[in-house]
């Protein structure tokens, strides 16, 4: 562990500059130059890269932008100019008074400016001793000089604190961070990069070699171009995940019945995974790439169809602020699910098989045959508020279908037996009716709760509209529906936010989405606009900056500059791609959050586990109580994939290591002892309702006592 303390300090600051990059914006260049690239120096089994890309051609890309439309907007302009004057002054040195900004940081982000071409690491490996390997490349074009300057006077100016070295070897500048004798992080200059690595054979080939692309390099890896090509030129941020590289380093230390979850799920057949985020036109571009080539199995499969053909779009009114559309399998849905299913436990789909002849007997009509295979595996579905005014949310569902006029029998069929079922088994009173509308019959569902207290706040009504099968909240919003179809209005596909993201949609593409954030950004602006002119006065403002809410513009001014979400999914060869254009970028800001709630939880979990160890072992007994509770988590998993593929609870955890699964492998390779020494305990509580427990007598060795690591816990139960 002492080893890892000075690579982890070495890192902080390469990291400083990856995340002062988003922050600038350099101005564009006007020469062309072949620029380092990072993806071409390192092995083809790196695990992972991510990188900034292209960052001279940010300032031309952002001017393009809506955002930065709007800022030069003259109406904005009164409100924004004083701001970046003030900012301006912040980061050159203040004004005289006192300086909120410490002067190296200051200097950090002028020589960040520099960069001008890629800025990346790479995860090459991670190594059981010396922990992450990683490489990384800041092309500093012109200003690699004004760089290197910077670093070699960092020390001096910093009073040592920066653990940098700097020296000259065979007339090549050398920098080295943590200890001079065994640096943790090493960088040298090619060409116009600083390259660096923490593992300093790998850059005394790139040196060697004056940077020239490696052979088996992770740019010639097929999965990698396919992504980097699906980023586009716009892209500014791209981080590529190597599928099968990570799951060979790390695979082998999942639970076995989660990696065969993964693998089901289609995993095992995902070469490469990557995300990017970049300019295009006046929006911003995410793209997520999964690519799976010749997969036959797993949700990669199960979502390749055809091109969507856009025909429930008519029917949408221009009021609609969410609105998708797309091919879904619905027709082999079903087999591909139960075949999922049946391989982690073949019990659930036994179930699966049951539910369906149940509701075939109820129903007389074969669900699976009848009705989903009788759809044309076309879905789409919008949300809004009427057209014509009122405040009851217009929800529609539409499916397109094989023969309708042979569908809505069918389908007639089956509502009444489930209303029938329903009205046994629930509270609720259901009965199906049509009623005649112009021509089309809606088939209203009425539900009403037996006692008069149970309200039912809707009444779903379907019909035929065309080759769809729509379904509505409320028959008012199916005659709605019925009127527009047939006045022939062009409805949302007027709309121009909503017209453009059709234009722009990839050619080919399986689904469309959208979503009216235009709408929602006029509503925040024409909201906060107006609060903060009323309460927020200059004077009262405690910030170094120049903020006069009262020169905000009208909304009707800034409204032309928002944009709405538009979302498409296509496949490129053996690739699923998913595109979201949008005008700030929503996908990254999820994943961040979510990346964050996971790691509290986990951090959480070991907090308890640590204050359990210190309790009742001392502090040197907290990391092997955490070793015990992983370990027995994953016999616990073993346990349950035996019980899943043999349909009962092994008699023994030796019989784990003894027996094999469907796949020839045995459920445990080895049969672990705790931290202390002792054997793993394991007892079948009851046999018939699978409950069992793994635990490890803990620290004292004494079973029953409140230090034992056990799972599963009540609450996990």
């Amino acid at each position: 562990m002492a080893n890892r303390r000075p690579r982890s300090r070495a890192l902080l600051p390469l990291g400083a500059l990856a995340l002062a990059v988003p922050a600038l914006v350099p101005a564009a260049r006007a020469e062309e130059r072949v620029a380092l690239r990072l993806e071409t120096l390192v092995p083809s089994r790196t695990l992972a890269l991510a990188g900034f890309e292209d960052i001279g051609s940010w300032g031309r890309r952002w001017k393009e932008n809506a955002f930065a439309k709007m800022a030069a907007d003259p109406e904005m302009a009164a409100f924004v100019g004083p701001l970046k004057e003030d900012l301006g002054r912040l980061l050159e040195g203040g004004d005289g008074k006192e300086d909120p900004i410490p002067p190296i940081v200051r200097k950090a982000f002028r020589q960040v400016q520099g960069l001008s071409g890629q800025a990346a690491v790479a995860l090459v490996d991670v190594q059981e001793r010396k922990g992450p390997v990683l490489a990384a490349n800041l092309d500093f074009g012109e200003h690699l000089r004004d760089f290197t300057t910077f670093l070699q006077r960092m020390k001096e100016e910093t009073g040592g604190d920066v653990p940098i070295e700097t020296r000259e070897v065979g007339g090549r500048a050398w920098f080295s961070m943590g200890d001079p004798d065994h640096p943790a992080f090493v960088a040298t200059t090619i060409g116009t990069s600083v390259v660096a690595s923490t593992d300093r054979a790998w850059l005394d080939g790139v040196v060697a070699s004056s940077g020239a692309a490696a052979t088996d390099a992770l740019a010639g890896v097929a999965s990698f171009t396919r992504a980097r090509g699906s980023a586009g030129e716009g892209a500014a941020l791209f981080v590529f995940g190597n599928v099968p590289s990570l799951l060979g380093r790390f695979g082998g230390d999942m639970p076995p019945d989660a990696r065969r979850m993964l693998d089901t799920f289609g995993l095992d057949t995902v070469k490469g995974a990557a995300y990017s985020f970049g300019f295009h036109g006046d929006v911003f571009r995410e793209t997520i790439l999964v690519d799976a080539p010749g997969a036959d199995h797993g949700l990669v499969s199960l979502m390749r169809s055809s091109p969507t053909t856009k025909g429930a779009l008519p029917l949408v009114p221009s009021s609609a602020f969410l609105y998708a559309e797309g091919a879904m399998p619905l027709s082999r849905l079903l087999p591909e699910v139960r075949k999922m299913v049946a391989q982690l436990d073949p019990s659930i789909a036994e179930k699966l098989d049951g539910a369906l002849a149940d509701a075939k007997g109820a129903t007389g009509v074969d669900l699976e045959k009848d009705v989903l295979g009788a759809l044309a595996d076309e879905v789409a579905y919008w949300l809004g508020l009427p057209e014509t005014g009122g405040l009851y949310p217009e929800l529609v569902f539409a499916i397109k279908v094989k023969d309708p006029a042979t569908f809505e029998a069918t389908a007639a069929k089956a509502v009444d037996g489930l209303l029938a079922t329903v009205g046994r088994k629930e509270k609720v009173a259901a009965s199906q009716r049509t009623i005649d509308y112009h021509g089309k019959r809606l088939h209203v569902i009425d539900l009403a709760g037996v006692r008069r207290r149970d309200m039912v706040p809707f009444t779903p009504t379907w019909a035929m509209v065309g080759d769809r099968w729509v379904l509505t909240l409320v028959p008012h919003a199916m005659k709605e529906l019925v009127l527009r179809a047939e006045a022939g209005a062009p409805g949302l596909a007027a709309q121009e936010d909503f017209s453009k993201i059709l234009r722009t949609s990839p050619e080919g593409a399986t689904s469309i989405g959208y979503v009216d954030t235009q709408a929602l950004l006029t509503l925040l602006y024409d909201t906060a606009a107006p609060l903060l002119q009323t309460i927020a006065k200059p004077n009262l403002v405690p910030v170094p900056v120049r903020l006069d809410f009262a020169s905000l513009p009208a909304t009707r001014s800034v409204r032309p500059y928002f944009r709405s979400l538009g979302m498409a999914t296509r496949f490129d060869g053996d690739a699923m791609v998913v595109t979201m254009d949008s005008p700030v970028g929503y996908i990254a800001p999820l994943l961040l959050v979510a990346g964050g709630a996971a790691a509290m939880t986990a951090k959480r979990h070991a907090a308890a586990v640590e204050r359990e160890a210190v309790e009742f072992g001392g502090r040197e007994d907290a990391s092997k109580v955490m070793v015990a509770d992983l370990q027995v988590r994953s016999l616990v998993e073993a346990v349950r994939a035996y019980q899943a593929a043999k349909g009962s609870l092994p008699a023994s955890l030796g019989v784990l290591t003894q027996e094999t699964g469907a796949d020839g492998q045995p459920f445990l390779d080895r049969m672990p002892t705790d931290p202390w020494g002792n054997s793993y305990e394991y007892v079948v509580q009851d046999a018939k309702a699978g409950t069992f427990v793994v635990w490890s007598a803990g620290p004292d060795r004494i079973p029953d006592t409140l230090d034992d690591v056990k799972h599963p816990t009540p609450d996990e139960r």
